[in-house]
């Protein structure tokens, strides 16, 4: 299966090993929503869509440093709009996103109501409860780094030391150095 045309696979210039996918903008990502919920019924535009986007972006960003931010130069800036997100982010930020939405909606329905016009979908209730359940989740969710580990002088150093003198050993004793770093790094 191939890679979807708009969708970017490259190594980036992080230090990580893992190449980053780039999913789209968060204004990409807020025409997807518009266009579903066009589909859907809704009444919301794409400047009420981009706005609920932008504030999903804003909210998950306090939780988890966006990996565009990270292939920034020092010193440089980029506008909100602007900045790709992962398909990582892209898929957590999009949820939040249309709950935020699925919000609005529910008010503008719950107000034509007084227009004599009858409402239909979620209530305001109901769709300020599930984005609040997953306002609550997500900083679990947000906060995903890479596995690393950590030397610690103290308890520690003696069992390295004998680590490294059998090591020693073994290579004294086969003269092997590939299978020591093979076994060992």
């Amino acid at each position: 299966m191939s890679q979807p045309a708009d969708t970017v696979i490259g190594s980036g210039s992080n230090s990580s090993e893992q190449p980053i996918v780039w999913a789209g903008t968060g204004l990409d990502l807020a025409a997807e929503i518009h266009e579903q919920l066009c589909e859907a019924g809704y009444s919301l535009s794409l400047e009420d869509v981009e706005k609920r986007t932008r504030h999903a972006v804003r909210f998950w960003s306090g939780w988890a440093v966006l990996a565009a931010q990270r292939e920034l130069a020092a010193g440089h800036a980029a506008m909100l709009d602007d900045l790709n997100l992962t398909a990582f982010e892209y898929s957590q930020i999009k949820p939040l996103a249309r709950a935020y939405c699925d919000e609005l909606q529910a008010i503008r329905m719950e107000a034509a109501r007084g227009l004599g016009i009858e409402p239909w979908g979620v209530s305001v209730q109901e769709a300020t409860m599930a984005k609040e359940r997953i306002e609550q989740e997500l900083p679990r969710t947000a906060f995903v780094e890479g596995p690393y580990s950590v030397t610690m002088a103290g308890d520690i150093l003696p069992s390295v030391t004998a680590q490294q003198q059998r090591a020693q050993a073994q290579l004294d004793q086969t003269g092997d150095a590939g299978w020591w770093y093979a076994n060992h790094l």
